[in-house]
């Protein structure tokens, strides 16, 4: 068998990693994926959960985000049968996006810290700008997990058929 965890998000398209695995695979071979995808809550007519969604984009250097649907969609269209699919961050999971809640303070102490770290030349010049990037990254991710939008544990097993 073989797995993908939070990969296949990064690739232009779903099938073509898809595509590999299924090619390298011996009938009956299973392959498992880890999957970010939106939810069946996202509304791609809401401004507030297409802002979220572009926020993890771009700070994640992904594609545009694919959809739940989307996985077992391109499983099926490469020849698996799906065997399992599930969001495992769904209770009784704990939530996920918990440990990325900093308040407001914690970013700006960091950030003053580290433009003093920078000005000292303790850090590398940049060093600010890479942590405010990540705490905007932190945002996203943490909207997208309070509003149920997004999901990082979309959770599939599918299977090369034996013939």
């Amino acid at each position: 068998g073989a797995y993908a965890v939070e990969a296949p998000c990064h690739s232009p398209t779903l099938e073509e990693v898809y595509a590999e695995a299924f090619r390298v695979l011996k009938p009956g071979g299973k392959f498992a994926v880890y999957e970010w995808v939106t939810t069946d809550k996202y509304d791609p007519g809401n401004k507030e959960h297409v802002d979220i969604i572009v926020g993890i984009n771009k700070a994640n250097a992904l594609p545009d985000m694919r959809s739940w649907k989307d996985v077992s969609k391109a499983a099926k269209a490469v020849g698996f049968d799906v065997i399992e699919e599930r969001d495992v961050s769904l209770p009784p999971a704990g939530l996920w996006y918990d440990r990325l809640k900093l308040g407001a303070g914690q970013y700006s102490a960091n950030n003053v810290l580290l433009t003093v770290l920078e000005t000292l030349r303790v850090v590398p010049v940049g060093t600010a700008d890479v942590a405010k990037m990540l705490s905007l990254t932190a945002k996203s991710l943490t909207a997208g997990g309070e509003t149920g939008i997004f999901t990082p544990m979309y959770f599939c097993v599918m299977q090369k058929p034996h013939y």
